[in-house]
């Protein structure tokens, strides 16, 4: 069965975006991938919220993620498609779809659940996420959108499988996600 790892950067107070909505304070150290490349090189497909999805096209003509399979969960089914790759899912729950998704080609690699608080949430919710690969950037905003929220999500056990420092003051943590939560974890 193909994983779903939820792989994104967050600022210390848990934050995906400030309370505009803007990630223009995400930065790193000079001529650093903190690994991006090598994980970019494992998935086999990404998982995309409308609104991630949308502030990608907005920062130019360049789609940088033309090489995979992107699944986009949008009502909006006149949502531009920024290549040939990039499928929007708007006749389907997201757990249902990306339910499918785990069970094909069990030989492919991983998915990538790329932004989205909300679908995060939603799939976070379902028991469908394998996964969390989280750096952590040193700053604090107040406020903005969290890594998970909503009325679905509910107590979901994590245990730490990494903790890396990493240049420019950034932490990476990798958990795997508990299926059945324990109070003792």
């Amino acid at each position: 069965m193909r994983e779903v790892i939820y792989y994104a950067t967050m600022s210390l107070d848990g934050y995906l975006a400030d309370a505009q909505g803007s990630t223009a304070w995400m930065h790193g150290a000079a001529n650093e991938d903190y690994g991006f490349a090598e994980f970019y090189r494992g998935v086999s497909g990404l998982l995309l919220g409308r609104k991630t999805y949308e502030q990608m096209l907005d920062t130019g003509d360049f789609f940088p993620y033309a090489d995979k399979s992107v699944s986009v969960f949008s009502s909006n089914t006149n949502l531009k498609r920024a290549a040939e790759n990039v499928e929007i899912i708007s006749d389907t729950a997201p757990e249902v779809f990306v339910a499918r998704l785990k069970l094909q080609d069990a030989d492919a690699g991983p998915l990538w659940l790329g932004g989205g608080a909300q679908l995060a949430s939603t799939l976070l919710a379902a028991g469908l996420v394998d996964e969390l690969q989280l750096f952590v950037q040193p700053i604090l905003l107040g406020a903005g959108l969290p890594l998970a929220r909503g009325p679905e999500l509910r107590k979901q056990g994590l245990e730490l499988q990494e903790c890396m420092k990493k240049p420019g003051g950034f932490v990476k943590l990798r958990y795997r996600t508990v299926k059945s939560w324990r109070s003792d974890i």
